[in-house]
């Protein structure tokens, strides 16, 4: 395979994080390492552990609607109950 090498002769490249003006995320962009030349760029952040982790959280508040939701059938339940025992009341005092 050839190496890659830079218009200034230089074989060695590393890795930079850099601030786009006016872009709300950063790109890792693989630089020469004498001369800085930037020869690529790609996302800083792997967007398919962006997409695990919130699906993760997801997931997470899906449980606790379906706690939430379970919780007001219960009170439903109840509310029930009371509406019933207070007309039994109601019949009895009339």
């Amino acid at each position: 395979m050839a190496q890659p090498t830079c218009p200034c002769g230089s074989t060695r490249f590393e890795l930079h994080e850099e601030d786009i003006e006016g872009a709300t995320y950063t790109l890792a962009v693989i630089r020469c390492a004498s001369c800085g030349l930037p020869i690529g760029a790609l996302e800083s952040e792997n967007v398919g552990d962006l997409a695990a982790d919130l699906s993760r959280k997801i997931d997470a508040q899906g449980r606790q609607i379906a706690a939430m939701a379970a919780e007001v059938s219960e009170l439903k339940t109840k509310l029930v109950s009371i509406s019933h025992l207070m007309g039994l009341i109601e019949g009895k005092m009339k």
